[in-house]
């Protein structure tokens, strides 16, 4: 059993053993025991990134018992873990709600600076992370939410096509959480699909995925003098959004095309890639964002190849650091000061639900009578075989609540990232302020779906869409 075990998973190295990787054909048994349930909640929401806190504080201000559920030991995750710094996309005659309500209390703590963006067709709400983490901790708190830090939901508990609720490991063993509806908010649809909902992953000829990027932060640059550079030089970037009246100066500017092309050619960039994304820090006046990391071939729902994408993403990581001190003016005296916590991971499962949001829907603009959320973000395309990034264009769009009702399987909905759509449309509907936006349309239906005691699937969308103006949502 012992050797069956070792030859699963690792094989150390030592003697004539080396270690490998690999997925194995063979399998042990767990021992068969019974679980403890450690809580019970009307609803339970697991996730805790934007999707998720969207989800809990709003299903709770509709009076029903919420638990959060969160594998890691912070909240927010792309925002906090992932050092994504700005919700883009973000246009507050579309998006409101929790969204302006999380806006709102970040520039009440003068933590929040806003640009307007036209490549994203929309504002670019830089922020700071660690304040962040503290809001979406106090507005849990303040609407009674339940929080479970450092729990891993490891599967779904699944009776006659209902989800009944999850198991959970921790430090505290392993456990049961179970509830009358349960949301995924996991980015991954992890829940979902661990409860046999059908899903799609990747582009629909080849099941390629987006890119991955490894955040960072610089210290010790010259604002200055980078902004400078960048007005001299505007037809060497496609993003160039900058407000100096401010202190410190705030910025977010994506290209460099003719610097990286020339380090190219000199052999001091070993890296394929198209342009580098560098955007301001409210923590520090001489700190700046960067995202330029491209890992492709990257499954984020594979253990292995996350570990893959960490080790890859450090390596370009300093290669881009060497870039920067080199080649642009302003970085000549920086320094490395952190990278995230988390991979930036833009495409895994998506849902397939009782409806999928299409290409065609977002470029044209398209209305729906059960509308839940609005979103007015480009298609946004981190290329799955090379360094190039897309943008296209689309009309402000509904997003159906259908897209939220996952098939098979009742008592659950789907929020954030994983809903139900196209590879393409997805491109749009991953931006943080949707996913905060369709999170508060997944808690307010949970919540209508435990008071009214129906299924999410037989829900009154009349009553969730009142209920959603009343939070103060834009649909």
């Amino acid at each position: 059993m012992l050797a069956n075990l070792i030859s699963s998973y690792l094989l150390f190295k030592g003697g004539n053993m080396g270690h490998r990787f690999r997925n194995s054909e063979k399998s042990i048994w767990r021992d068969r025991r019974k679980v403890p349930v450690m809580a019970e909640s009307e609803v339970v929401v697991v996730g805790g990134g934007v999707a998720g806190i969207a989800a809990a504080v709003s299903a709770a201000r509709e009076g029903v018992k919420v638990l959060l559920i969160e594998n890691l030991g912070i909240l927010g995750g792309t925002a906090t873990a992932g050092l994504m710094n700005n919700f883009g996309g973000y246009l507050p005659s579309l998006i409101g709600g929790f969204t302006k309500e999380v806006i709102e209390r970040l520039g009440n703590m003068k933590s929040v600076f806003p640009l307007f963006n036209p490549v994203l067709n929309g504002y670019s709400m830089i922020f700071d992370p660690e304040v962040f983490k503290y809001i979406a901790m106090q507005m849990l708190e303040e609407e009674g939410v339940k929080l479970l830090l450092n729990s891993m939901v490891v599967d779904s508990i699944v009776e006659d096509k209902k989800i009944k609720g999850v198991f959970l490991e921790s430090k505290s063993g392993s456990g049961a959480v179970i509830a009358n509806v349960i949301i995924d908010a996991t980015g991954d649809g992890d829940v979902a699909w661990k409860a046999g909902v059908p899903y799609q992953k990747g582009r629909e000829k080849d099941g390629k995925l987006q890119a991955v990027t490894l955040m960072f932060e610089v210290g010790r640059v010259n604002i200055g003098k980078l902004i400078k550079f960048v007005n001299r030089n505007k037809d060497d970037f496609c993003e160039i959004c900058i407000d100096t009246t401010q202190d410190p100066p705030q910025l977010m500017v994506g290209g460099f095309y003719s610097l990286i092309k020339k380090a190219i050619k000199n052999q001091d960039f070993p890296l394929e890639h198209e342009l580098i994304w560098v955007d301001g820090s409210l923590r520090n006046g001489d700190t700046v964002t960067i995202n330029a990391t491209h890992i492709i071939n990257i499954d984020g729902t594979s253990v292995f190849d996350l570990t893959r994408a960490r080790v890859e993403g450090v390596k370009q990581v300093m290669s881009v650091m060497k870039f920067l001190k080199k080649y642009v003016p302003g970085f000549e005296l920086s320094f490395l000061r952190c990278t995230a916590s988390s991979i930036g991971v833009r495409e895994t499962r998506r849902i397939i639900g009782e409806y999928m949001l299409t290409e065609e829907d977002i470029l044209s603009g398209r209305s729906f009578d059960d509308v839940i959320a609005r979103n007015n973000a480009p298609m946004d395309i981190h290329s799955p075989t090379d360094g190039k990034q897309k943008w296209v264009q689309v009309k402000p769009y509904d997003i159906p609540y259908r897209c939220l009702v996952p098939q098979i399987i009742d008592n659950l909905l789907v929020s954030g990232r994983c809903i139900s759509s196209t590879h393409k449309a997805f491109a749009s509907t991953r931006f943080m302020p949707c996913c905060m936006a369709t999170g508060q349309a997944a808690g307010i239906a949970a919540a209508l779906s435990v008071k009214n005691k129906v299924t999410p699937r037989q829900l009154d969308v009349i009553k969730l869409q009142k209920a959603l103006r009343k939070q103060g949502a834009i649909i």
